[in-house]
Formats: C-alpha cells, structure tokens, sequence
C-alpha cells in the first residue's frame, strides 16, 4: 500500500504523514548521512595527526614512548591494540617538549587546515577521557553515565556498536558531540562492571593522594586508568589453579538381565540411552522445573552425580567426586550379576575457583535453547551463596546489611556476564536472562535491559528425584550437557577448557599411531599455551575477537618458529577441536575460526617443514 503525502499518518497520530513520520524519516536520513559524512572526514583528519606524530619524533623516541606507555598501562593492552592506544596517549594526553601534540598540531599547521577540520581538531583538543557505562537502552538508543560525575551521554548504536553491547558494560574513552548526540572517538575496548568500578575507584584514591581534579588525572594517568579499567578486580586467587580428579571404575557383566533389573529399579538413575547394543545412564540429585513468562511449557535440570555405561559386558562409571564414586561401588559390589575389574583416576588443574558440574537437560525441541541455559543457571539459587572467597555473606545478607552497592554491583555483573556468554554460545540474544524477578524479591531497582522488563517473571521448583521419567519429559527432550551453563556464566563453575582439550586428545588418539598421538599432542598444547597466555579458561570467553588476537598475533608471536608442517598439524587438529566443541556446546564457532586458520596456514607457508 503506497501512503501519499496528505493520507493521515499511519502510526495514529491523527496528523498528516507529510507532518508526521515522514518528517521524522527525512530527519533520520538526513542525520545518517551527516554521520557518515563527519566519520569520513574525521578518518581524513586522523590520518594528518598520525603523519604529524611520526614526523615529531624520531623511531627510536617513538620506541621510548611505547615502552613508556606500555610499562605505565602495566602491560595490560592487548598486543592487537597497543599501537592505537599508544598513538592516543601520545596525541592527546602526554606532554613533549611542544606540549599535547594536539594543541601543537592545531597551531603549526593551521593555515593548511580547512576550516571544517580546525574546527573539528580544536574540539577533539578539550575533550577529557570519560569512563562511562551503560544505565539503559530503549531500541537502537543507549544511555551511558559517567562513573565519576554522573554526566548522561545518548548513542545510536551502529552494527559495530550492536556487536559490543552488553548490558551494564562500559568503556574509558574520548567522546564528542555530533547532531545532538554523543560519539565515540579514537581506539577503545568495552568491559563489565567490575572493571569499571576497578578503575573508578583507582581515580578516586588517586584524587584522594594527590589532591589533583578527576579531570586533570583522567589525562595526566591515562595509561594507568586503562590499565585498571582492562585488568579489572584482582584477587589473590585469581591466578592459582587447583587438582581436580575424575574417577573410573570398571565391572565384568556376569549376569546382564540381572543387572539392568537392578539399575532400573534405582531412584536416583536416569536411563538416558537404553537401547542394545549400549545402555548409558546417570546418577542424578534433586530435579528442578524452570518456568518463564516468555515461554510456554517449562524445562526441567538436575546436576548428575556420576555416569554409568553397559557396553561388551563392561560396565564404566565415571564421576568427579570420590563420594559418588564410592556410593556406586558400595552398590555394585554388593551385586553377584558383576565382579571388579579396575578403577583409576585422571587429574587436571583448573582455576581455584571453578567447579565441575555435569548438568541433564529436558526440554522441548521446539523451545529456544537460550531457555536451556536460563534454566541450567539458576541465578536464584545464587542469592544463598557466599558473595566472594573473601566476603563470606551471601547476597541476601548483603541486602539485610543495607550493603545495596555490593549487590547492586553483583547483580549487574552477573546480567553482563550470562549476556556475553549467551551471545557467545547462540550468536545472537533474541530473549535476555531474568533478573527482575531476583530484584523484585530484593526490593531493588528493576533492569532496563531484561526482556519483558517489569513484566517478566521466572521460577524455579524443586521436585523429587523418583520423578517418574516419562512425567519429567512431558515430551521434552533429555540431554546430558558436557558442563553447566553456569560454566559458561559464572566463574565459580567454569568447566576448564584444558580438560576439554585433555578428553578431545584422548578420544582422537585413543588406539591410534605413535605419529597421530604425537601430532594431537603437539598441538594441543600448542593451543594451550595460547589459552594460557591470553588467559582464557572457558570456551565461552573466546569471542571472535579473541580468536582474532589468539590466532592472528599470539600464534605469531609465542610460536614463531613452528615449521610448515607443525603448522598444517596445528591447523588441522584445532579445526577438529574446535568442530567436536560445536557439536557438544550448539555453537557455530567454526565459521569465524576458518578463515583465520587459512591465515595460519598462509603466515608459515614459506617456512621449512620440519624433519620426522
């Protein structure tokens, strides 16, 4: 239906289209292409000031400079990075013997300035870096504050903006005006909450020592803010990692129909696959039923315990803890239809505060899975855990303390934290998690960012364990997750991503040539070396920006000498990987990492393969 300029408009104001939306649309065009006009202009004029950095100091000051800044920044910019965020310190914010090289700049070469471009460098020349984050969002419009003087910033995010957006995150960097609205300028990383607070509450202790304004310190210790802003909150323990064991059993079936009568007669056992040729089952804790005003039907979760299989008259079981373990022994040795064979236990250091969990998942296939993940992590369930190894109070005592700023911080970094995960895990969040009704129940401000805002309501129900499995189901789909979503979300349950790369080894090698075990091997810690390095823990940290940084520079750069055919080995065993991880998570990480392997292969190339 095509509307004329004199129809009544269409949204109901009761004015005519001409005075109504059609005005409105002119006017957003008109502002786009304003945008786009001032971005290209603004690359033009950044591309003058670079020239003139490089011509007021020679390479080896250049190289001085960069070390000062990377010394000061404590090493904490990325290496994909550093270059930028030097070049900004150096432009803006430090002192040479002309002064800030932006003010310099504006009155050496004036005269060969436009006077669009000596406007536009003289405002650049008083802005002052902010460290802002996000308080709300209504369609393509975001609200930042500022964490110092609680100035509101409002951006329209572009696709690259979409692409960042996390509630509560935030960034420290330069921002201007344009139409009305807030811009960002120059190089810039967007993080949570805690490493905002982190680096709020560095300026506020500086201001405290050194009696300066928080403007004159946002520039004179741009390095050092950065610095805390990127490493966030540290603990002692944020380094140190911890043994955790896997235990195997294995029994001789003497007698498999009276075994099986046995297992099915279990309470705590869920039959998983109970077919033939291979019965696998799990010993599980307490169900929970997970319901949500923005589906229809519910999903229900429990946590397994330990993992049965009946395969070639051989019953295996598997548990991360030596009292489930001990609780299946006790009740399968007691049995004549099977006889011990062997037992054994694997190890593996993660990070002090992660925890295994191995989660079984119902829900119905039709369901969107971001609702297998609301209900896998159990925020409510949180408020009656300790707050920190440090603050041994829980969240809700938090709140009967009146220590509301400690949870509210919480609080939004958790919402941040599933958020990232979420997106990382499904690509796109189409339904946020619930933490509305978490804050309704603490009597706290609601989140703009939650889907459904102060209308949504979730709930989690304990039911018994001897819930009879085909009333579970409800025509729900059971699956065993490899790991909790909480791994993904939450620290303190994070699956270890060196023991997924330890079991994806094992299983492609197991039986295998000596060279097939050797190149699996090399590779995998190769890769692990790279995790470790970058810091990462779990597979929902590895954005594609990480991927980028982890395969385009860290490679490079730690693994310089590797030979063709190392490489064409690293390249095809972290293909695999990273195709069994999208299998077991749901994920589609494989289509970022092709083409970055391509470069991989591409960056060694000319180098000589190594001898066998």
């Amino acid at each position: 239906m095509t509307i004329k300029r004199n129809d009544p408009c269409v949204c109901g104001s009761g004015k005519k289209y001409k005075k109504c939306c059609m005005n409105k649309e002119t006017v957003k065009v008109v502002a786009e292409q304003q945008r786009e006009h001032y971005i290209a202009k603004r690359k033009q004029v950044i591309e003058k000031l670079r020239m003139y950095v490089k011509e007021t100091f020679t390479v080896k000051e250049r190289f001085m400079l960069e070390k000062e800044f990377d010394e000061r920044s404590n090493h904490a910019v990325p290496k994909e990075l550093k270059a930028s965020f030097t070049e900004l310190w150096l432009l803006f914010f430090n002192k040479s013997s002309k002064g800030r090289l932006i003010t310099a700049f504006l009155e050496e070469r004036k005269d060969l300035l436009t006077a669009e471009e000596y406007e536009m460098i003289q405002k650049w020349s008083t802005l002052t870096p902010r460290l802002v984050q996000a308080v709300d969002r209504k369609e393509s419009k975001v609200t930042f504050k500022d964490r110092l003087n609680d100035d509101v910033y409002t951006m329209t995010l572009t696709d690259e903006g979409e692409r960042s957006f996390a509630p509560w995150y935030g960034t420290f960097s330069l921002i201007e005006d344009l139409n009305q609205e807030s811009i960002f300028y120059g190089v810039r990383m967007f993080e949570g909450p805690l490493n905002l607070e982190e680096a709020a509450t560095y300026v506020k202790e500086r201001a405290k020592q050194t009696k300066e304004t928080v403007d004159t310190l946002l520039v004179n210790e741009f390095p050092e803010i950065l610095s805390a802003f990127i490493k966030g909150q540290q603990n002692e323990d944020s380094n140190k990692m911890k043994i955790v064991k896997q235990f195997k059993a294995q029994w001789k079936v003497e007698n498999e129909n009276e075994l099986i009568t046995y297992l099915e007669k279990q309470p705590s056992i869920y039959l998983e696959n109970w077919s033939e040729k291979e019965k696998m089952a799990s010993f599980i804790l307490d169900w929970y039923r997970y319901t949500d005003s923005e589906m229809s039907g519910d999903v229900l979760t429990t946590e397994v315990k330990s993992t049965l299989k009946v395969q070639d008259n051989i019953v295996e079981v598997e548990a991360f803890d030596s009292d489930s373990m001990n609780e299946v022994k006790n009740s399968l040795n007691g049995l004549t239809s099977v006889s011990f064979m062997n037992e054994g236990t694997k190890e593996w250091e993660i990070p002090y505060h992660a925890e295994m969990k191995n989660m079984l998942v119902q829900i119905n296939p039709e369901l969107p899975k971001h609702f297998s993940l609301f209900a896998q992590n159990n925020i409510e369930a949180q408020l009656d855990k300790p707050y920190s190894t440090e603050e041994k109070r829980t969240i809700k005592e938090l709140v009967r303390a009146d220590e509301i700023e400690k949870v509210e911080g919480w609080l939004r970094q958790s919402e941040y934290n599933v958020y990232i995960a979420q997106k990382n895990k499904l690509g796109q969040v189409e339904v946020t998690a619930d933490y509305n009704t978490l804050r309704e129940e603490l009597n706290l401000p609601m989140s703009p960012f939650v889907t459904g805002g102060r209308k949504r309501v979730t709930k989690q129900e304990h039911i018994p364990t001897d819930l009879d499995q085909s009333e579970a189901a409800d025509g729900a789909k059971a699956k065993q997750e490899g790991q909790a979503l909480d791994d993904a979300y939450d620290e303190k349950t994070a699956l270890d991503l060196y023991l997924e790369l330890e079991t994806f080894k094992e299983e492609k090698t197991n039986g295998k040539s000596d060279a097939t075990v050797r190149k699996y091997s090399n590779s995998v810690e190769i890769f692990a070396g790279l995790l470790n390095a970058m810091d990462i823990k779990t597979w929902s940290e590895l954005t594609k920006e990480k991927w980028e940084a982890l395969l385009c520079f860290r490679l490079k750069e730690t693994y310089s000498t590797l030979s063709k055919t190392q490489s064409k080995d690293f390249v095809s065993v972290l293909r695999a990987f990273v195709k069994w991880q999208d299998k077991k998570e749901g994920t589609s990480v494989i289509e970022w990492v092709t083409p970055l392997l391509k470069e991989v292969e591409s960056m060694y190339v000319k180098q000589p393969a190594a001898a066998r």
